[in-house]
């Protein structure tokens, strides 16, 4: 019997233009660029398109290196997801999604969302902690770099499918 699907949310406002935030975040390969756990990221191929390797130092998983494979990328809808491919993680199956929506000329919301079910031997609050805390801490990064207009929300849900 297979686990059911997580679903985790994160947003923040920022005070800053959706296209000033899209030119930091919506580089597939600059996470280095805005998230402070991120040591490194390399293009590669990878099976079905463009991949990348990161090295991810911050949290208390330690230093680990993932492979991941864009699987959307629209730079007019300011939108890209990507897939996980190899690496230590205590889920599986994860799709996350970068959006950036504007708010007026000077204001946007920088969202997230992943779906993921927790690996074999891991329970769902420990898959949904580890996705959690790293992008809470790159969004507060975010904040501190573009100011925030809004605190970050978090919700996480469990569906069927």
């Amino acid at each position: 019997m297979q686990r059911e699907m997580l679903e985790i949310k994160l947003s923040v406002g920022l005070a800053s233009s959706a296209g000033k935030v899209w030119e930091v975040t919506g580089n597939f390969n600059g996470m280095p660029d805005w998230h402070p756990w991120v040591e490194s990221s390399t293009l590669e191929p990878a099976a079905g398109g463009i991949g990348r390797r990161i090295v991810n130092v911050g949290g208390t998983a330690g230093r680990r290196e993932l492979v991941e494979r864009l699987v959307y990328f629209d730079s007019q809808a300011r939108e890209y997801a990507y897939t996980i491919i190899a690496g230590p993680a205590p889920f599986e199956a994860y799709v996350g999604r970068f959006r950036v929506v504007p708010l007026g000329a000077d204001r946007s919301v920088f969202e997230f969302v992943g779906r993921f079910r927790a690996a074999p031997g891991q329970t769902d609050a420990q898959a949904t902690e580890r996705i959690q805390t790293f992008y809470e801490a790159g969004f507060a990064n975010l904040a501190r770099m573009f100011g925030a207009s809004a605190l970050v929300k978090t919700t996480v849900d469990s569906n069927d499918g």
